[in-house]
């Protein structure tokens, strides 16, 4: 496992040891949890600060689906999660071994963001004073579906950081165990991966909690790739004509040190192999990412715009249909699940037992700030889990999507509307699912 690091206990990491060094700005608020789900505990008086877990989790889920592309490009099959945790434990530990790196977080506690839910609408004010628009108004952040499921209950206010919060992180090498220069660098990008597209707290996948890396600073073995990640997010913030460039360099460079890292490694056998993907790889045949030429002025225009992307009443606007008109053909699960209400919608179904299910969305949006604004950079990660799930296969309950114009039907067997309007009638292939979604969120950004 990963050493949290206690800030009175950095005396026993020497200088030398420190792999990597990043400074982080947020560009979006950021929702961190603590016991409350609150990051301000105004009772106590106490703020939460990043967890290393949090980006632990982070930094090991990205060196997997870096691993699994590796793998898939080098044998033409595709790890099980088992096996590429097998590879990942290499370097970041496991129940039985102890990790290379230590990583250590530091949080500048700034300006506190509080969201306050009135009736229908959500507002929020920065150190009390209100947020509005250009035109003065108060910004209803209600539209932010992910926001409001927040409120549920009896929950009025939640706090976050400001845009603008400042965070260090910084990751050691491990006394443990010596460490090469690619299991270095794998851990490098790993993290930086995990930041740049993901980010950091709650809803990452719908604009919040979104961060730009204003500082870089690697061990002097990695001194070359310092400067290399340096031009690159130079790129990116200073120039919106070469930022698509310094990604596509961003990425590649990121593969290349899982390939070169899965080298020397043993492969399991063939039976915890698989045909398709099962987990998330980091390959450009089950990798999408497009950075999408479209600029924010600032964040709160930003992060409603992702939200209404994700929904199925945008996605009707867009094709002229009626609110309430039938929606099934949009399949709208591809975004995640659970999206059911009122006994409508998506549920998954076993042995006659209806559940509403958790599924993160395959499809998110990050946003980088490039020439002083915000581009949405929209990816997604195409899976054979869906595929299992709507075919109730390998043990899994499968999906229906349940109406009130008509009984129960299970999703393969209904077409899919694409943005454009035509039809795709079934049967049809799970990549065209995604397909069509991530056509409608890109139109609706």
């Amino acid at each position: 496992m990963m050493i949290q690091v206690p800030l009175n206990k950095l005396e026993e990491f020497r200088t030398e040891d420190l792999l990597l060094e990043l400074k982080l700005r947020a560009i979006t608020p950021i929702l961190i949890g603590g016991y409350d789900t609150e990051t301000y505990h105004k009772e106590l008086g106490l703020r939460e600060p990043l967890r290393v877990p949090s980006i632990k989790g982070v930094v090991r889920w990205w060196a997997r689906a870096l691993i699994g592309g590796a793998i898939y490009r080098k044998y033409r099959v595709f790890p099980t999660i088992e096996v590429a945790d097998e590879y990942v434990s290499h370097l970041l530990g496991s129940t039985r071994s102890v990790s290379k790196i230590a990583i250590e977080t530091r949080t500048d506690y700034g300006q506190i963001i509080t969201f306050k839910r009135t009736d229908r609408k959500i507002t929020a004010q920065i150190n009390q004073r209100p947020i509005k628009n250009k035109e003065g108004r108060i910004i209803d952040f209600g539209e932010c579906a992910r926001l409001k499921l927040l409120f549920i209950g009896r929950r009025k206010y939640l706090s976050g950081y400001a845009p603008g919060t400042e965070f260090l992180l910084r990751v050691y090498r491990n006394a443990v165990d010596d460490m090469s220069d690619v299991e270095k660098q794998l851990a490098v990008f790993s993290l930086i991966l995990g930041v740049f597209f993901d980010g950091i707290g709650k809803i990452i996948s719908r604009g919040f909690g979104k961060v730009e890396i204003t500082e870089v600073k690697c061990d002097d073995e990695l001194k070359e790739l310092e400067e290399r990640l340096r031009r690159v997010f130079n790129d990116i913030r200073r120039n919106s004509e070469r930022a698509n460039d310094a990604i596509e360099r961003l990425l590649k460079e990121a593969q290349g040190r899982a390939d070169e890292y899965i080298k020397d490694k043993w492969l399991s056998p063939v039976s915890k192999l698989s045909q398709k993907p099962e987990m998330e790889v980091l390959d450009e045949g089950y990798f999408n990412y497009e950075l999408i030429n479209k600029f924010y002025n600032d964040w709160q225009q930003a992060v409603i715009r992702i939200s209404r992307a994700f929904l199925k009443a945008s996605w009707k606007q867009h094709l002229s249909m009626r609110p309430r008109s039938p929606g099934g053909q949009l399949h709208t699960w591809i975004l995640g699940l659970p999206r059911s209400q009122r006994r409508t919608g998506y549920f998954l179904l076993r042995k006659n037992k209806e559940e509403a299910g958790r599924r993160r969305s395959p499809i998110r949006v990050t946003l980088v700030r490039s020439d002083n604004k915000l581009r949405p950079l929209l990816f997604g990660f195409k899976t054979c889990e869906w595929d299992d799930v709507i075919h109730g296969r390998r043990g899994r309950p499968q999906l229906y999507h349940f109406s009130n114009h008509r009984p129960p039907q299970p999703v393969y067997a209904l077409a899919i509307l694409k943005p454009t309007g035509h039809i795709q009638q079934p049967p049809w292939d799970i990549n065209e699912v995604f397909d069509a979604a991530f056509n409608f969120v890109r139109g609706l950004l």
